[in-house]
């Protein structure tokens, strides 16, 4: 009775043990069974108006309707869990392929909608997860019972990132209270380098609490020896920390986090991949936390000049004024320019040169885009070569942990004689069992040879007591194995779990970067080298910030108001002056464009003469490499034309000409050839207006050309060819080359030789002119050789002819100007830096020779230069000889030259820069002209004004019996970087 009773007790023992452990250790759920859907769920993201939503990254082989419940806690350091959110029960429909699910958070808490307020409100006010350990479950219930089930574990670091909303504040609490050093409107030196920045945040500490406390947070100050730690509290709970370096000056440090935000913000993502979101939430959170308040900014500057005459031949004012103004801001999220300019000297002025202009910067929007494109792919890149190496490093742990788990195994089964051998992939419950069965029969056989053997020795009382003590000692021996196998079991039981935890964090990365790859990288791969905006914008609106305007700025090629100089094709809108209106906009078919407003042309008599102009043209992207365009143009004369006939007496109707309003329609393509060949073309038609429209298409009215250019095979020599053809009937008098009637051949070659040492190239020029009775043509060639090193002198030597009329007799009755010459050129050149300086060697020549309207002309310039530049000092001297051969030029002074000059300038401190100057200048007759020149730079120090102030004082003459005149000369400039917030 007394053995029995022992005997239960033990039996009591191990099952109160087993239901212990088993309780402490709750079964693994099964696995999931909805097989045909993928997904990632990250933490919650935040939009406009402060509204939260659940992202799921998910690709689905097929349309498909799920329950959706998403649970987030998050875990203090005791383990202590709260329920931070919950979307119980959300019905969604999954389509066909991968995409993101955006699930909005409910207005209101029921029983399937829950939201900590606390959470919230701090994620509203840091504009990014509040610190913290999460752990999100996500489950998908399908109507046939069928469950995806997945935990994601995610640790959100102390460190404010800098796209903080509140960092941001603290930034410009700071900047706001502590005066930099502006020097070239730059943050070359700081005001506030010798204090601390612990004293610093000591004295702005009110500030800062009161910013914060606007904004419901509390701000608490810490200072170690090498950092200073302001906590960020919200209802006293601790959602991150401001970290400023206490060895580096506090402004220098806010100013490069800044411009990290502002240049490569996708530097700032985390690629812990095991502990953030995916790249593309944390670059959709990134980019649309950082948006700055709109800002004008741009340079406005007023230039005062005066003088007591002006020299012979110049055209311009004694006392004038100029207002110049280049501003940038951004318009319905639009960014814009605009730039202006006027001087009083237009007054007295038939040809205006003031002007104004807005401009879509459609360049800042392109570099914003690449910069977040390029910026994502760096980073994914980086990701990518992380995950690998700590996958490998995760996958080693996870072998090595399995040889131990096998190690366990057999010392159990080899210590313990347990005869199973699925000791750990069984549950608690299947081992309790096991093991209870095992030592049951064990017990009950050994009990039963004890029993026998007492049976036979009843009458000793030794023997009664020896049986007792034999169960005793044999019931210790199995509370002992009992306990050290539970013991084995437990370490087994660890490392399967580490096992697990293991296999699951690889997992969930392998997740992640599948959904980063799919929705982002793949999509850019392809568009890197691409310079449509549009395809950007498709390609990338996965980590892009919903914004309508961008959408709409992704399809804005151009939009400009003002004087602008368009350029269509070569025989329509080449570069004409334009005051009107000019966009174009991509419609996806095709690039649209519209040009409409008024051209100029400076007739013989001076007058500018205006033409009301418009174009439409479209583009289409044929392939990658194969690009078409159309183009309707037309000009009309502006009534001042009409009235001006005598003008246009006795020219021919055929002849270019303003008189009449003229359409062209014009096409023109670029493409590749076998992948090394560019081949360019344009083909052209005009038409008066009343004439049938098949007249265009008539070979008088036609001109063309087409281009190859590429590089000759197994060669260094780079190749360019054209034929060009201009109708005798093509007209189009906006251009500034009349092209009728003209044919013309080029052929040129240009290769680099002898380790990039050496640059030739030769060049081959063919023009024929036909018109009426007569027919003529001229052959040039022209060439260029240049040297390139840093060792020796470069040198250079070129000779460029040029012709673009057809005959002398047609620049009499044709308003425009054509040009024949050639230029000849030459230089040498050699640099040396010597322990902070540069020496600059240089000699120059240079001839032109032209014919303008069979005016001739010629000119050429030798001049030989040596500049020294250091960090504070810049010197320059010239000596040279100019010669022009002109019969319009009235004395020997324009005609023969020898001139001397020397300038010399120095940084005396961080906001005055000096300078001076001396020419010298001699004619035929012997000195012609002296003069002393000065100016001073004034930078000061609290706003970004630039002051400049010039004199000049000169005396000359020029002719040898002349008296000496003398000039006095000057100018003040004003020059404001502006820089102030909209909103």
């Amino acid at each position: 009775m007394r053995f029995s009773l022992r005997f239960l007790l033990i039996i009591l023992l191990y099952t109160y043990i087993w239901s212990t452990y088993a309780n402490a250790t709750p079964a693994d759920k099964k696995d999931s069974v909805l097989t045909n859907i993928k997904v990632y769920a990250d933490l919650p993201l935040i939009e406009k108006g402060h509204k939260l939503f659940q992202e799921l990254k998910y690709a689905s082989t097929a349309k498909q309707e799920l329950s959706v419940t998403c649970v987030c806690y998050t875990y203090d350091c005791k383990g202590d869990s709260t329920l931070i959110y919950s979307i119980r029960n959300r019905p969604c429909v999954f389509e066909k392929g991968t995409s993101i699910l955006k699930l909005p958070f409910s207005q209101y808490n029921d029983r399937n909608n829950y939201l900590l307020d606390n959470f919230y409100k701090s994620f509203v006010g840091l504009n990014t997860i509040p610190f913290g350990q999460y752990k999100l479950f996500l489950s998908l219930q399908s109507k046939d019972s069928q469950c995806y089930s997945y935990v994601y574990v995610y640790a959100i670091d102390s460190t404010l990132v800098p796209y903080s909303s509140i960092k941001r504040t603290i930034d410009r609490v700071i900047n706001a209270n502590i005066t930099p050093s502006v020097i070239n409107n730059t943050l070359s030196q700081f005001s506030v380098v010798a204090t601390k920045p612990s004293k610093v945040l000591a004295r702005l500490s009110r500030k800062l609490e009161h910013a914060l406390a606007q904004k419901g947070f509390e701000l608490k100050q810490e200072t170690d020896a090498l950092r200073n730690y302001l906590s960020i509290y919200f209802n006293a709970k601790f959602v991150g920390r401001y970290v400023i370096a206490e060895n580096t000056p506090i402004l220098e440090q806010v100013s490069v986090r800044q411009n990290s935000v502002k240049q490569n913000i996708a530097s700032l993502s985390n690629l812990d991949f095991l502990q953030s979101n995916t790249l593309l939430s944390q670059m959709k959170s990134m980019l649309d936390g950082s948006k700055d308040p709109i800002e004008l900014m741009g340079t406005l500057s007023v230039t005062s000049s005066f003088a007591s005459a002006q020299p012979e031949y110049a055209n311009l004012d004694n006392n004038y004024y100029e207002l110049r103004g280049d501003l940038a801001t951004k318009l319905f999220s639009i960014p814009v320019s605009l730039e202006a300019y006027y001087t009083s000297q237009d007054q007295n002025r038939r040809l205006k040169s003031s002007f104004l202009r807005l401009h879509y910067d459609v360049s800042k929007y392109r570099s914003s885009m690449q910069t977040a494109i390029n910026g994502f792919k760096q980073q994914f890149d980086q990701l990518e070569a992380k995950g690998k190496g700590m996958e490998m490093l995760y996958d080693n742990s996870i072998n090595q942990l399995q040889r131990q788990k096998s190690n366990l195994i057999a010392i159990v089964q080899q210590q313990s004689g347990v005869p199973f051998s699925n000791f750990a992939s069984s549950s608690q419950e299947e081992v309790k069992q096991q093991i209870e069965a095992y030592l049951m029969r064990k017990l009950t056989d050994t009990l039963t040879t004890l029993k026998q053997s007492a049976n036979k020795k009843l009458d000793s009382v030794a023997s009664q007591s020896n049986l007792i003590a034999k169960s005793k000692t044999f019931a210790d021996s199995v509370e002992r194995i009992y306990q050290h196998l539970m013991h084995r079991y437990k370490e087994i039981q660890a490392l399967e779990i580490k096992i697990n935890k293991y296999s699951k964090l690889i997992a969930q990365y392998k997740n992640a970067h599948y959904f980063d790859s799919s929705l982002g990288y793949s999509q850019i791969q392809n568009l890197i080298q691409e310079n449509n905006p549009r395809k950007w914008f498709n390609a990338s609106q996965h980590f892009m910030p919903k914004n309508k305007s961008m959408q709409f700025l992704s399809r804005l090629i151009n939009f400009d108001i003002g004087v602008i100089n368009s350029y269509a094709s070569k025989y329509t809108m080449a570069g004409q002056q334009l005051r009107g209106v000019d966009m174009a906009y991509d419609i996806g078919v095709c690039k649209l464009g519209i040009s409409i407003g008024n051209t100029a042309f400076v007739g013989r008599d001076g007058v500018q003469d205006k033409y009301f102009t418009y174009m439409v043209k479209s583009a289409f992207a044929l392939s990658k490499n194969q690009q078409a365009q159309l183009v309707y143009y037309s000009y009309i004369p502006s009534l001042q034309q009409e009235l001006n006939m005598p003008f246009y007496k006795n020219i021919e109707f055929t002849l270019p000409s303003f008189k009449n309003p003229v359409h062209i329609l014009s096409s023109n393509y670029e493409g590749m050839l076998f992948k090394a060949i560019t081949i360019r073309g344009e083909l052209a038609s005009s038409r008066f207006s009343g004439q049938d429209w098949m007249t265009n298409f008539q070979s008088t009215k036609l001109a063309w050309n087409i281009s190859l250019e590429g590089q000759l095979p197994h060669t260094p020599l780079q190749f360019k060819t054209l034929v060009e053809h201009g109708g005798i009937d093509f007209n189009n008098a906006t251009l500034p080359i009349n092209i009728s009637g003209t044919d013309r051949y080029q052929c040129a070659l240009r290769g680099t030789f002898l380790k990039s040492f050496l640059t030739a190239s030769i060049d081959f020029n063919r023009l024929q002119q036909q018109n009426f009775s007569y027919a003529g043509g001229n052959n040039k060639w022209g060439f260029e050789l240049a040297t390139h090193s840093k060792q020796y002198p470069s040198i250079s030597l070129g000779y460029k002819p040029y012709a673009t009329f057809r005959s002398y007799a047609d620049t009499f009755l044709i308003p425009q100007r054509p040009i024949v010459g050639a230029v000849s050129t030459g230089k040498l050149s050699y640099q040396f830096k010597r322990a902070g300086s540069v020496w600059r060697f240089m000699a120059m020549y240079n001839k032109s020779v032209s014919i303008i309207d069979t005016l001739s002309y010629a000119a050429q310039i030798s001049q030989g230069v040596v500049a020294y530049a250091s960090k504070i000092w810049q010197a320059s001297m010239s000596i040279g000889a100019t010669s022009i051969e002109n019969a319009t030029q009235l004395t020997v002074v324009h005609q023969q030259t020898k001139f001397f000059s020397l300038l010399l300038s120095k940084q005396l401190n961080p906001h005055v820069f000096v300078s001076g100057g001396l020419d010298v200048a001699y004619a035929a007759f012997g000195l012609t002209k002296y003069g002393m020149s000065a100016s001073i730079n004034y930078t000061t120090s609290r706003l970004p004004v630039l002051i400049r102030v010039a004199a000049r004082n000169m005396t000359y003459k020029l002719l040898a019996d002349d008296a000496w005149k003398k000039l006095y000369s000057g100018s003040v400039e004003f020059v404001w970087k502006l820089k102030m917030k909209l909103t």
